[in-house]
């Protein structure tokens, strides 16, 4: 059964889902097995995966926009900010429309690339969190495997 979660992450008793409502899920990739169910109540959906830079050590923030092209929600990888330069991390922008940036010791790539499917492998050491506007929950106390991210029971925009 898939833990529902509400405010602050905090998981809630299961119950009807409000008409419309748009809903972060989480299933295992392979399986498809549920393992979270996220109500999300602003639009657009936005919601970032924060990690720890494997080589480095430091801090990556990757923003993330669910899109729908009237058939199905797609997501969107629309920032992602960092600290330093290494192995797997962005060193400018590569496509039009694109923006680098400084932003104090960090920087910031602004850029509107689909990632489809949005697939997280929960390797502990990474310490891989789902945060949203009011909760955050670290994707390895869900699963080991690998964790698909979509957006269930959204109208199409």
């Amino acid at each position: 059964m898939a833990l529902s979660l509400g405010v602050g992450g905090t998981p809630v008793a299961a119950q009807s889902p409000p008409e419309k409502a748009c809903y972060l899920t989480l299933t295992q990739h392979r399986t498809g097995l549920p393992l979270a169910s996220i109500l999300m109540q602003q639009r657009p959906v936005q919601f970032s995966v924060e990690f720890i830079h494997s080589v480095l050590g430091t801090r990556v923030s990757d923003l993330y926009e669910m899109r729908s092209d009237g058939k199905q929600w797609r997501a969107f990888l629309i920032e992602e900010t960092f600290e330093g330069q290494g192995y797997g991390l962005p060193y400018g922008a590569t496509a039009p429309g694109e923006r680098y940036e400084r932003v104090g010791d960090g920087w910031r790539l602004t850029l509107n690339r689909v990632i489809d499917p949005l697939v997280q492998l929960p390797l502990p050491q990474q310490e891989i969190d789902l945060v949203w506007p009011i909760g955050r929950i670290r994707i390895a106390s869900l699963s080991e495997s690998s964790v698909r991210i979509t957006l269930e029971g959204c109208p199409p925009d």
